[in-house]
């Protein structure tokens, strides 16, 4: 299990903190293939590396790309806005770090440098994203869906989303609404190249500082699974970073059960 690092715009941190965004989409590292997407195609790959095919036959190219989003199972942690907080060493009640998005405005009295989000450490992270899909598609094959999992802002009176340029209804579609916010990031250029991004669908874990790892059914952790112990003789592992090998159904279990069948066939 690794821990990547992820940048996010204060938007799309603002949806994670209100649990609304549970995919992403990034065009980093397939430079290669979107100098021109529309003649590769995707073939498959082999846990996190993907495999592209160039559509003309002849020449025989196929490509590997590595994600550099990890896999199923890896940890990711969003680097943000973010500032170190001024304090003196008796004020250990203040927080190390303290974070743009959320944050109260600047006024005449305060003025806040927030430094950019890719020299955010890791220590200051409050976002932790447990990875549980990854895949490569075009653009803007993305479906309404998808768009409002991507964590689009709702409109007020529950009629559409929010337009994320200055120009434009203010209310638009779940598909529109995502397009304009990928304009507003990336620019209209790379709408319309439709390049392949990669889909990475994720759980929040903790949108205040690392996660402890605890199991998410039972809550055991690390260093105390007495009670999974009891309920199963022995003592558990990690199946997930937030779930342990008690609270799933085993994979030995059947082939046991299998097994008594073929010797005893009258029960």
């Amino acid at each position: 299990m690794r821990e990547l690092p992820i940048l996010m715009s204060t938007d799309m941190v603002r949806a994670n903190l209100l649990r609304l965004k549970t995919e992403t989409r990034r065009t980093r590292g397939l430079e290669v293939v979107n100098d021109k997407p529309d003649v590769w195609k995707s073939v498959g790959n082999s846990e996190d590396i993907f495999h592209f095919d160039h559509i003309n036959k002849k020449k025989r190219l196929t490509v590997d790309f590595k994600s550099p989003y990890g896999k199923p199972g890896d940890l990711l942690y969003v680097r943000e806005s973010w500032e170190r907080n001024l304090k003196f060493p008796e004020e250990s009640w203040i927080p190390e770090y303290r974070h743009k998005c959320g944050y109260p405005e600047p006024s005449e009295f305060v003025n806040l440098n927030w430094r950019p989000s890719i020299q955010m450490p890791k220590d200051a992270a409050r976002i932790w994203l447990h990875v549980e899909e990854i895949k490569v598609e075009r653009l803007q094959g993305i479906t309404g869906s998808s768009a409002i999992a991507e964590g689009i802002e709702p409109s007020g009176n529950n009629n559409g989303f929010k337009n994320y340029l200055k120009v434009g209804p203010p209310v638009l579609p779940a598909f529109w609404s995502f397009n304009s916010l990928w304009c507003s990031i990336n620019g209209s250029e790379s709408w319309n190249l439709n390049p392949w991004v990669w889909v990475v669908k994720y759980r929040i874990l903790s949108t205040t500082g690392r996660p402890i790892r605890a199991c998410r059914v039972c809550g055991c952790t690390e260093d105390n699974c007495i009670q999974c112990i009891k309920k199963t003789g022995m003592p558990c592992y990690w199946v997930e970073y937030d779930l342990c090998s008690a609270c799933t159904q085993s994979k030995k279990r059947p082939a046991r059960q299998s097994l008594s069948m073929l010797l005893n066939p009258k029960q």
